[in-house]
């Protein structure tokens, strides 16, 4: 076998491994990626990403094809090679050659030669029927788990729930929060890039983000522009050198807004191995935190702070845009064990919070009940004081903000600028 043909096919089978990680055993990608393409040049790992997030994003479409060309259902090593198979036709449009020589010699690498007849057959008739498949009226929830798409039409409505199920889709870019704005103009000269109404900057998310304009001199860090805008908010309320306690810190993003803003920044974060991220990410952008690594619910201090900062744990269902895995290893379970995790993380972040200073409680979820349901029930059962955002301000749109002046954002969201991330904010003050 020539070189490049056991290239293609080592690639395959990292996402064939990947893929029956996450979708069968419930392993997050982010977690086993870089273990699974070891060794692999970075063109090579970024076709491994791309494969694995397309057929994981089409799952439920590709499951709906399967279906009408294989009488029974396949073993899961098949099904899995069929799928992967498929989403290299139909979405990545790879060429119909190698999609099919590379399915059939993974059969035959992962033991099931004796079927790489039946995997050219089903894989041949979809190329057969390509056409029709493109053209035919989809269900927009179809790539959506059952468990999720219910809880997205309860919270929006069936139109803005298939907004967001489309929103997933798309392959997100690149968006860059920089220590100081004077230093984005020189950076856009220099990258395929724009400057977002809030203020982040979005590039087109390919290459090796190390080698972009300014990341070895710590002028800029990795976060999306919906979880910019806690920080921002949170800044019109305090004066300038204002305590603050960050509460889940890590990898950094708001930590990094916070110092840049002049405040004294307390960061505290449960893992070690995102805290030792944080430490990594102040170094390069020059700032200095105190850091503390610890579970924030058995942390005692006799300090008290101007505001409080929580990014709680959540179901991150607003980011499944870049993580196509997350309905699929996530459920309702899950859910209701982290909104108590976000009550308790709230009660005792209130409780550090100085009188008349902020706690600002944030997370990137599209479920109402770990944002607008939970605070409201906070504010009513322990007498909470909400401070509705009404203020205008160029720092997230007006439209984000809802009629009990929290903030909510969804990926269905800025459209025209290729979606955001799902994001909910609220201001809590103690009196």
């Amino acid at each position: 076998m020539r070189k490049s043909s056991i290239q293609n096919l080592n690639t395959r089978l990292a996402v064939h491994k990947l893929f029956t990680k996450t979708i069968r055993q419930k392993v997050f990608l982010r977690d086993i990626f870089d273990l699974y393409t070891k060794g692999f040049m970075h063109s090579d790992k970024a076709f491994v990403k791309l494969l694995t997030m397309a057929t994981i994003r089409h799952l439920g479409q590709i499951d709906d094809i399967l279906v009408r060309y294989v009488g029974r259902k396949p073993s899961k090593i098949v099904e899995d090679i069929l799928r992967i198979g498929i989403a290299q036709i139909l979405f990545l449009r790879t060429p119909h050659y190698a999609a099919v020589n590379t399915s059939v010699e993974l059969s035959k690498r992962l033991g099931c030669s004796g079927v790489s007849g039946f995997i050219n057959s089903v894989l041949r008739s979809v190329i057969r029927d390509e056409k029709n498949i493109l053209s035919e009226e989809t269900n927009l929830l179809i790539n959506t788990p059952q468990w999720l798409s219910e809880h997205i039409i309860n919270d929006y409505g069936v139109i803005e729930a298939e907004k967001i199920a489309m929103a997933h889709l798309s392959e997100p870019d690149l968006d860059l929060t920089f220590k100081h704005n004077s230093m984005i103009k020189t950076f856009l000269s220099e990258v395929d890039g724009i400057m977002l109404p809030g203020g982040s900057v979005r590039v087109k998310n390919q290459g090796i983000v190390t080698k972009l304009p300014g990341y070895k001199k710590g002028l800029w860090w990795i976060q999306d522009a919906a979880a910019a805008v806690p920080v921002k908010l949170l800044s019109r309320f305090l004066k300038s050198s204002a305590s603050v306690l960050d509460v889940c810190a890590a990898p950094g993003g708001k930590t990094s807004q916070l110092l840049s803003l002049g405040f004294d920044v307390t960061s505290i974060d449960i893992s070690p191995e995102r805290t030792k991220i944080l430490k990594q990410n102040l170094k390069r952008l020059s700032l200095s935190s105190k850091i503390i690594i610890n579970n924030f619910l058995k942390w005692e201090a006799e300090d008290r702070f101007d505001a409080v900062l929580i990014d709680a744990p959540c179901s991150s269902t607003g980011t499944i845009r870049r993580h196509p895995d997350i309905p699929y290893i996530k459920s309702n379970k899950d859910i209701f064990q982290l909104i108590e995790l976000q009550k308790k993380m709230i009660l005792k972040g209130y409780d550090y919070v100085k009188p008349g200073g902020y706690l600002l409680y944030s997370n990137c979820s599209i479920l109402k009940k770990e944002g607008e349901y939970l605070i409201d029930t906070l504010t009513k059962e322990y007498n909470m004081s909400l401070l509705p955002i009404k203020h205008k301000t160029d720092d997230f749109e007006s439209s984000w903000v809802d009629s009990k002046g929290t903030i909510r954002v969804l990926p269905s969201f800025w459209e025209s600028f290729g979606g955001v991330d799902g994001f909910f904010v609220a201001l809590l003050q103690k009196v």
